[in-house]
Formats: structure tokens, sequence, C-alpha cells
């Protein structure tokens, strides 16, 4: 049961990690990733993921960032 216990906290630190690495914090990086589950991409997300995958596009250093820049002009 430790044992089971210290596997799943690990695993949780390694996702707040990952999703830290993204910007996101563990909640929105959930909510994203169990969204993003529902359905496949459509034919808009998939040309950015295309052009984002080839080195082209606009990258953000973290999500309040990206916020900013969206929020620009408003």
């Amino acid at each position: 049961m430790a044992q089971k216990q210290a596997d799943l906290s690990n695993l949780k630190e390694g996702a707040v990690m990952f999703f830290r690495s993204f910007g996101l914090s563990f909640s929105d990086g959930m909510n994203a990733l169990l969204m993003d589950w529902e359905k496949p991409p459509n034919k808009e997300t998939k040309s950015a993921i295309d052009e984002l995958e080839a080195g082209k596009g606009i990258r953000f250093q973290d999500m309040n960032t990206f916020k900013r820049w969206m929020n620009e002009g408003d």
C-alpha cells in the first residue's frame, strides 16, 4: 500500500513538472488533457500543430505571456 502511494505521489510530481514547463498549473494541464481526449483536432488546430512542429509560428515562454499576447488590442 505504501509503495502504491509513493508511486502515485511520484507520478503527480512528474505531471506537475511537465505542465509547469508549459506554464500551466496541474489543474489547467489536466483539464486541457481531458478536453483534448474527447475528440481529434479540427483542421485549423491540426494545421497550427503542424506549423509549430515545423518550427514556425509563435512560441511563448509561459501561459501568462500568451494571455497578455491574446489580450493585446482589447
